[in-house]
């Protein structure tokens, strides 16, 4: 895995953000963006944020953001199920 540095500029952390909420809402955020553009799967994209696909599902729907889900994504999430021995 790529760590990646975040520059958080000190107002926001002195407007009561914490530090981790930031990141996690970054990281959050990119995830989403990288699904919604078809970037990443939606598998891809929860393993992403270290989310299981119900919380990443719940996330989507609370963003509003599209749902850009097709049968190849379908068969791409059972075959990995099947490769990790869930189905």
């Amino acid at each position: 895995m790529i760590e990646v540095q975040l520059k958080i500029p000190a107002s926001l952390l002195n407007a009561g953000f914490r530090q981790k909420e930031l990141e996690s809402e970054f990281m959050q955020r990119l995830a989403l963006s990288y699904y919604a553009d078809g970037i990443l799967t939606f598998g891809q994209a929860a393993r992403m944020v270290d989310m299981t696909l119900w919380e990443f599902a719940d996330l989507i729907a609370r963003k509003k953001v599209f749902c850009n889900y097709e049968l190849d994504d379908l068969e791409n999430e059972i075959k990995l199920g099947k490769e990790l021995g869930l189905i």
